[in-house]
């Protein structure tokens, strides 16, 4: 869990906690229990979707190394083709050749 939405969550956990410490006279500034049921739903559901967030982070950083050498591969073998393709064949026909390059 990033430490921003952990710090959210702490801080509207013990919000809530005060709050209903002190019920009877928060009533009086329109606060009702239901507004704090409220509250701690959110919190309850913002932890579970963090956590969701971290689950699926933890397993993308399993897959982006890999594609990140599967791309390098492709940047690779692609310059090394176009190398050998571009001094044998006239500018004017790259494209024919699949080279978009204009130099």
């Amino acid at each position: 869990m990033s430490k921003t939405n952990e710090m959210y969550l702490d801080k509207a956990r013990t919000l809530v906690k005060g709050l209903k410490e002190h019920l009877e006279t928060v009533k009086n500034y329109g606060i009702s229990i239901d507004d704090l049921q409220k509250l701690e739903a959110a919190v309850n559901e913002g932890e579970r979707l963090n956590a969701e967030v971290d689950r699926q982070r933890a397993e993308l950083n399993k897959i982006v190394p890999n594609a990140s050498r599967k791309l390098a591969e492709v940047r690779s073998l692609t310059f090394e083709l176009k190398r050998l393709v571009k001094p044998r064949v006239v500018p004017s026909h790259w494209l024919d050749y699949g080279i978009p390059d204009k130099r």
